[in-house]
């Protein structure tokens, strides 16, 4: 006999719910001047969003972030690459 299983939707993801509680907590006291959002939704679905009163500098940072993240994939050398 076939069972019906249901599928298991993942709870709020708690690093995600830290950084967005930090960044809400700055833009409160006011010292978050502007915030690019992007992220992955349920259902392959993507999540995209903007504030600023100056876009040039968000652009900038922006590309700051895409080199920190370009970073963390790179991968990391191991003693075992070592040829001596």
């Amino acid at each position: 006999m076939n069972q019906i299983v249901k599928l298991h939707e993942p709870g709020a993801d708690e690093d995600v719910v830290r950084e967005l509680e930090t960044a809400l907590k700055l833009a409160k006291a006011g010292k978050l001047r502007s915030v690019v959002i992007a992220g992955s939704l349920n259902a392959n679905r993507t999540l995209t969003a903007w504030a600023t009163t100056d876009v040039m500098p968000l652009v900038g940072e922006i590309e700051f972030l895409k080199h920190q993240l370009m970073s963390a994939l790179e991968p990391k050398p191991c003693d075992d690459d070592d040829p001596d």
